[in-house]
């Protein structure tokens, strides 16, 4: 009798555990598989299973344009074709998807929306597999495009490990604007690269190692060339049935990684593309040879996605092509032009220098002296920027000059030797010191700092930027929050800091307006102080380069405005020996 009772209660706590898993996977899903009635936490659904999420997601709006691919058709920014085409399109790319499920996807917005274009990435490990095995949970295709079982299919997310669930829950519990593991979708399906997008990249060498791309490459067979093909031309001849617009792209992918490849398959396989349908090929060219323009081997950056666009609807021309007939794909050796160079930081200049952030007027005119003779020109950072955004050319050799915080030295003593030497320089001056020579609200002695209308006398050597309007301080006060640097406090909520930082930055700019034109470009972190929430708002407000004080030299390539960010700089005190730098 006993023993009946106990098989009936264990029973019963099976069955009650079941039931509390279910109701957990159903209130949290994690996989977003029953429509995320509760926690409509979307982006995080995403990120879990893309491929059952995004279907899930679109039902009931009314898109009319897609994105279809997989991974990298992540690169392709949503905002920038809008821009184009005036159009909003859905990126519904789902991770590992190879060409027969994009085909469902397609069949299915065909079916279900009035579509009018599809834009269609491919590359070359299109051709690796096909209808490959699907058992992970995070890559079962939604069955309203598989056509599998709907009961086996929600069965299997029903009673899935209840940790997903769980680590959801946590995960809401920090949501953040900064981009985490759980958290990297945007609502029209695109992959959030915001923090991808600000990390400093430096050299093309140290790039390679960080990010992997030192790796024993082995080669790899298009084993399903055929079945990939064939399923590009049902997709060409589906759209043109529908009278839906196809726009096929064949993205790049680094050099190293193409070369794993069969040079005859590859070429097979790219002339069987252009029998079905002209495309645009961003394949071969010198973007390929320099891993920085990648995040990884095989996906590349949003940068390139951009130009990409410019070729397509701006009449881009040094970057990739039509193809509309038959030929052969393009080989290059060539790299992106890119440039080597140090930034110099200064700060005070006094006949007494009591520490290493003061320098004589003698040591400063020693250093634009070596720089004068040994031909090293200064340049400013809108040059910089316009080198890497545009058609803009440097110098091989060259070299930043930067003072910070504003000191009047920098209008007395600078000023005139800069004019002296032709030479430039970059000024950061902290906006609520500017013309005073004591410490705001307080009758603290400080070392005078130039006024709004010396500013503007020094504009014809000296471009600005911002070292912040007042959250650079060294005393504590009740009359403001104290901040010496620009992040974030200990136990400040973010919405509290990125609503300082806004209005920090609003104050500077109207400030600005008194001594240069239009807004500032360039931001210096007070003590280089950054982290990738105070990176992400800076670029948010506007800032398109911004610097730390880490040592060392700086590497820019013309195309990718990321090797602008978090650049370093070389401090010049009495002891400095600037040949050292050259």
């Amino acid at each position: 009798m006993k023993e009946k009772k106990f098989i009936t209660i264990f029973f019963a706590c099976i069955l009650i555990l079941a039931l509390v898993v279910a109701i957990l996977n159903v209130l949290a899903d994690p996989f977003n598989v029953f429509g995320d009635r509760f926690t409509k936490w979307y982006t995080y659904d995403f990120t879990q299973n893309p491929r059952t999420a995004k279907i899930e997601y679109i039902k009931g709006k009314d898109y009319k344009n897609f994105i279809l691919g997989a991974s990298g058709a992540s690169s392709i920014p949503t905002e920038e074709l809008e821009k184009y085409t005036g159009k909003k399109y859905f990126n519904l790319f789902s991770y590992g998807a190879d060409l027969y499920v994009v085909e469902k996807n397609l069949d299915y917005i065909l079916k279900n929306y009035e579509v009018e274009s599809v834009i269609l990435p491919l590359s070359i490990p299109s051709a690796l597999r096909y209808n490959g095995e699907r058992t992970s949970l995070n890559y079962y295709m939604n069955p309203d495009v598989s056509g599998e079982s709907k009961i086996l299919f929600y069965l299997k997310y029903l009673f899935a490990n209840p940790r997903n669930a769980i680590e959801k829950f946590r995960a809401m519990g920090k949501r953040s604007l900064v981009q985490e593991s759980f958290d990297v979708f945007s609502l029209d399906g695109s992959y959030d690269k915001s923090q991808r997008d600000i990390e400093y990249i430096g050299s093309e060498e140290d790039y390679k190692a960080e990010k992997g791309f030192n790796k024993d490459y082995t080669k790899l067979k298009m084993a399903h060339a055929n079945d990939a093909l064939e399923a590009i031309r049902r997709m060409k001849k589906a759209c043109d049935d529908a009278g839906v617009k196809l726009t096929m792209l064949l993205c790049p992918m680094y050099k190293d990684e193409t070369a794993r490849y069969d040079k005859a398959e590859v070429e097979s396989y790219y002339k069987g593309l252009a029998e079905i349908s002209p495309f645009w090929d961003f394949t071969g060219t010198e973007y390929e040879n320099d891993p920085r323009f990648f995040y990884d081997p095989a996906h590349f950056r949003n940068a390139l996605g951009k130009m990409m666009l410019e070729t397509i609807y701006a009449g881009r021309k040094d970057f990739g092509r039509y193809v509309d007939k038959v030929e052969a794909p393009l080989y290059t050796e060539a790299k992106p032009d890119a440039r080597e160079f140090y930034i110099f930081e200064l700060h005070h200049i006094d006949k007494d220098p009591k520490n290493a952030y003061i320098i004589t007027k003698e040591k400063f005119e020693s250093v634009l002296k070596y720089l004068k003779e040994n031909n090293i020109p200064t340049v400013s950072f809108r040059d910089l920027y316009d080198y890497v955004n545009g058609d803009a050319d440097l110098p091989q050799k060259f070299c930043v000059i930067t003072f910070d915080d504003g000191y009047r030295s920098n209008y007395t003593e600078a000023y005139p030797l800069l004019k002296k030497y032709g030479l430039r320089a970059t000024i950061f001056p902290v906006g609520k010191t500017m013309g005073l020579n004591k410490y705001p609200d307080t009758d603290k002695d400080i070392y005078e700092h130039f006024s709004a209308k010396e500013a503007k006398e020094m504009s014809d050597v000296i471009e600005f930027g911002s070292h912040t309007y007042w959250m650079h301080q060294a005393y504590p006060s009740d009359k403001y929050t104290f901040r010496r640097t620009a992040k974030r406090l200990p136990g400040e909520s973010e919405e509290t800091y990125v609503k300082a930082f806004k209005e920090d930055t609003a104050k500077y700019k109207a400030l600005y307006k008194e001594f240069a034109d239009g807004e500032p470009l360039v931001f210096a972190y007070p003590e280089g102080d950054f982290d990738g929430l105070s990176e992400l708002i800076a670029e948010e407000v506007g800032y398109k380069v911004t610097l730390g004080v880490k040592p060392g030299k700086n590497y820019i390539v013309k195309g990718l405005p990321e090797t602008l960010k978090k650049l370093k700089r070389i401090n010049i005190d009495e002891k400095t020996d600037i040949s050292e730098y050259e």
